[in-house]
């Protein structure tokens, strides 16, 4: 009864804002000018089109300019994480709670637990608990892990570092043969 009048006042509500007008224009028109401004548009191309809705943001395909940098990449497969432990723990929890009552009614009522009884504290909350915690110390680890090896592969450098040619200038006229940063670093200053 309560959840279905909080419903019928939020319809209530929604209602009211939909048909009385707007009171601020100018302000839901600067949003919108903000809201437009601020999608994501490809730079690297000839009249900086946005990209798509369904553009790939998990994963790194060599030659792929990432969308708003490498950052925003690892930053979208932690949804992925979440779904996983999720996942995961919803399975455990389908597991474990699982009635084991005999299919006949009269005899599932008589395992029935009465008022005031108290339940049991068996194996199965243990192991549900250690089960849940260790797998979800692993997946977050294989994450860990992939997450590392991912953003090498997107930087092409082991240190973890943004990778530099696209927040740097160009410079010429170094020696053919100086490859050591500390010997480039002497000869700049």
């Amino acid at each position: 009864a309560v959840l279905f009048l909080m419903f019928v006042l939020f319809v209530i509500s929604a209602c009211r804002v939909h048909v009385r007008g707007n009171t601020n224009s100018a302000a839901v028109n600067a949003g919108m000018q903000s809201r437009y401004r601020a999608k994501v548009f490809q730079y690297f191309k000839v009249g900086q089109p946005r990209y798509k809705l369904w553009a790939p943001m998990h994963l790194h395909q060599k030659g792929r300019v990432h969308i708003c940098g490498p950052g925003m990449t690892l930053f979208m497969n932690w949804f992925i994480l979440l779904a996983g432990v999720g996942l995961w723990l919803s399975i455990l929890a389908f597991i474990f709670t699982m009635d084991s009552l005999p299919p006949n009614k009269c005899m599932q009522a008589l395992h029935r637990e009465f008022p005031g009884q108290v339940e049991d504290e068996g194996v199965n909350k243990h192991l549900w608990a250690a089960l849940a915690y260790l797998g979800s110390t692993f997946g977050s680890f294989v994450f860990f892990v992939t997450q590392r090896k991912l953003w090498t592969a997107m930087t092409r450098d082991t240190s973890g570092e943004i990778p530099i040619q696209l927040y740097t200038i160009e410079a010429s006229g170094f020696p053919p043969n100086a490859t050591d940063k500390d010997k480039l670093l002497q000869f700049v200053k």
